[in-house]
């Protein structure tokens, strides 16, 4: 009775808290962007859109094809402000809001600001032009930036769009359910919604289908936390840290290297390696610009495990920046299971070095995610070895 009735609590205050504070956010930053400097172009898109390319001496862009499309939820109905910026188009480029024709731009014109009327909530913007041909494929042109915003934001709680409340509280149930069942403590569960609102806030994220993907993900790390926390040994206290450790590791190397909020400077190189592994090159590597340019190898194994994954044709840079998460989280989970077993508190503290530790933080930022996974390899190896039973096989499997 008493963990329902403070089960309970801890909803009605994340309510409350939610309710008077959610609204102030979103009126002080209402614009959603599909932004190629940010990164969040690739959230928002539906069609169209050509992986990022990274320029020699920094900086990137990012192709539409003849056709493209960008989807923004909950911004409608009444009057929204749409700016979009593009350059290197050759041709006009006509764009296209929920159907209709709403202006042109003419080559060498590359901004266009409009304030049009939504009779719905939902907001789908095309850009159409002829193109022309480039090798392999036909381009339209460059998308630097995509802002939309209300006119004018409503008063109150009606700021905040139904899809983001219903998501939000979701958010707020599952992990208080949680952890009453697990038997932990409940306003530990205030530390998931927190965190989902960190990552989906940010560039009015939550008009694209990442507020959903973000909920599972959150929602997915509780109850895998929790449970893992159950086990360990300690009192409530040690087991309540392990978890809040295992939830901003399971964030910080699972949810977040693969979102929309992080730019992995190599991942298109590491998804075009896969799709190489996949059509038989076993000896993977790249060519420098140096002169005399020189060959570095990759290793098979990362691309190997993921070529059940990968598309012929494609790019793979969701197959290889989701994977190496995976690996990434997946070793965080067993090394706290197999440290749990001796201390809660040693886990924790594991989980926070582990988590916050500068070479793993850059390691996945920067894209190195062939290192990434080699690190998950090598915590796992470590993990099989203490789990094993002294013994000649342990010492073998040591050696090797």
């Amino acid at each position: 009775m008493n963990s329902l009735r403070s089960t309970v609590a801890v909803v009605i205050l994340a309510g409350i808290v939610a309710v008077l504070s959610l609204p102030v956010l979103i009126r002080r930053s209402p614009a959603s962007i599909a932004s190629l400097a940010l990164g969040t172009d690739e959230a928002f898109a539906t069609s169209g859109i050509e992986p990022r390319e990274n320029q020699v001496g920094g900086g990137a862009i990012r192709w539409l094809g003849p056709k493209a499309t960008f989807q923004f939820e909950g911004v409608g109905p009444g009057w929204i402000d749409i700016d979009l910026v593009v350059r290197d188009h050759r041709s006009e480029v006509t764009l296209i809001a929920n159907g209709a024709r709403i202006g042109t731009l003419l080559p060498r014109h590359g901004h266009f600001a409009s304030r049009i009327r939504l009779v719905g909530p939902s907001l789908v913007f095309g850009l159409e032009t002829d193109g022309f041909a480039a090798p392999g494929r036909t381009l339209g042109t460059q998308i630097i930036s995509l802002t939309v915003q209300p006119a004018q934001a409503s008063p109150g709680p009606g700021a905040v769009p139904g899809r983001l409340w219903l998501a939000l509280f979701a958010v707020i149930l599952a992990s208080s359910l949680t952890q009453a069942l697990a038997g932990l403590s409940v306003w530990s569960a205030l530390l998931p919604p927190a965190l989902y609102l960190l990552l989906v806030l940010p560039a009015g994220l939550w008009r694209s289908g990442w507020l959903f993907e973000c909920a599972v993900l959150i929602g997915a790390a509780t109850v895998v936390s929790a449970l893992l926390s159950r086990r360990a040994r300690g009192g409530a206290s040690s087991r309540g840290w392990l978890q809040a450790a295992l939830i901003m590791a399971l964030v910080v190397h699972g949810v977040l290297p693969p979102s929309p909020l992080v730019i992995q400077g190599d991942v298109q190189l590491h998804g075009n390696k896969l799709g190489e592994v996949a059509r038989g090159n076993l000896f993977p590597a790249s060519r420098t610009d140096h002169k005399p340019p020189f060959e570095i190898p990759y290793g098979f194994s990362f691309y190997g495990v993921l070529t059940p994954w990968a598309s012929l044709g494609v790019s793979n840079v969701h197959v290889v920046r989701e994977g190496a998460a995976f690996f990434s989280a997946f070793s965080a989970l067993a090394l706290a299971l197999v440290l749990g077993r001796a201390s809660a508190s040693l886990a924790a503290g594991a989980m926070i070095l582990w988590t916050f530790a500068p070479v793993n933080i850059r390691t996945m930022a920067f894209g190195n995610l062939s290192n990434v996974f080699a690190q998950s390899i090598f915590v796992l190896f470590l993990v099989a070895a203490i789990l094993m039973r002294p013994g000649p096989v342990r010492a073998g499997f040591l050696a090797f």
